[in-house]
């Protein structure tokens, strides 16, 4: 038996050896925390951007196709993809970032980021990935692209061969902004029910309540439609701050906050300006947080996020003198990608 088993052993050894190394399950979202997850997605996008990588991967590729059967192999990717929400942000990011830069090796990073939006089925990718499949020039981006935006908003004519004729993109995109904004508005009525609150009855504190809503899948997804859905987020902190919203106050305040909707500032002003905080535990806390990352104020607890009665009326007096100044007035910032964790 020992030497059947030693066999079977040598054998799945031997699999994992040819299907490029460690094994992409090696981590996930039950095995690492938030950050740990962005700085091993950092550090993954940093191999495949080190040196000639791409160049060589692209070398030789004669269509697009068989460039995404090259990009489907490298183990980086495999494992980013893998990583699904936890590196979502960083790869969403860092596509943007590569966006007009006109080297070769950047198009087939480029690429590379898309083929793992896609793969990761990360729909808060939307925003950063329609504006490349209209793009005209030549490359492979657009076809990428295409093929991620088709995936992501469930579109029938997927093609992975990437060749889209100019007619197919337009269509692609005239869905997939609908599919977007439609999504939006769900995902609003979502964290709006009573009954999708349910994940904050383990918050203890309003460092847990955090956590919890870094790994919702929900509250990540929608603070990437903040250019969409802004507006209509910030209308719901118009409505009576009832006890019963609190944790959904404070959700949307988290997706404000991380979606770097500044255009919400004017509504978490006159929403902390009224608001009776002796009914309210979390959203105050977390509106306040919010303020301060929006109008670009130093955080006098980095560490907790909870503030006093006298530095949140601090916060506020900051917030209205910025508002107040025609140059800072609701600036719209990047809602489309959303800041990591290391930039708060």
């Amino acid at each position: 038996m020992d030497l059947r088993l030693r066999a079977w052993a040598c054998r799945l050894l031997l699999l994992a050896l040819v299907a490029g190394g460690r094994p992409a399950a090696a981590h996930d979202e039950t095995t690492m925390s938030r950050e740990e997850g962005q700085r091993l997605s950092t550090r993954l996008l940093d191999a495949l951007a080190a040196g000639d990588r791409m160049r060589q991967v692209a070398a030789g590729a004669a269509s697009p196709g068989e460039l995404r059967r090259r990009i489907a192999r490298l183990p980086e990717v495999r494992e980013l993809a893998h990583l699904r929400h936890l590196s979502a942000v960083v790869v969403t990011r860092r596509l943007a970032d590569l966006v007009g830069k006109p080297g070769p090796q950047d198009e087939t990073l480029a690429c590379s980021l898309a083929y793992v939006l896609e793969m990761s089925d990360f729909r808060g990718a939307l925003p950063v990935l329609l504006p490349l499949v209209e793009r005209g020039e030549g490359g492979c981006l657009p076809g990428f692209a295409t093929q991620a935006v088709k995936a992501l908003t469930r579109q029938a004519d997927q093609s992975f061969d990437l060749v889209f004729t100019q007619s197919v993109r337009q269509q692609t995109v005239a869905s997939g902004q609908a599919y977007l904004e439609a999504r939006a508005r769900e995902l609003i009525r979502l964290l709006s029910h009573p009954g999708s609150t349910a994940y904050g009855a383990d918050a203890s504190g309003v460092g847990t309540l955090r956590e919890i809503l870094d790994r919702h899948a929900e509250a990540q997804e929608l603070s990437f439609y903040c250019a969409v859905a802004g507006d209509e987020i910030a209308a719901r902190f118009a409505l009576p701050a009832d006890p019963r919203r609190d944790l959904e106050l404070a959700a949307f305040s988290y997706v404000l906050e991380t979606g770097q909707c500044r255009q919400a500032v004017p509504a978490l002003v006159r929403f902390l300006a009224g608001l009776d905080t002796q009914e309210l535990a979390f959203a105050p806390q977390f509106a306040t947080r919010a303020l301060l990352a929006l109008t670009d104020q130093r955080d006098p607890s980095p560490e907790h996020h909870t503030y006093t009665p006298l530095q949140r009326k601090a916060v506020l007096a900051r917030a209205r003198a910025a508002l107040a100044r025609p140059s800072s007035a609701a600036r719209p910032g990047r809602p489309s990608v959303p800041s990591g964790e290391e930039e708060r």
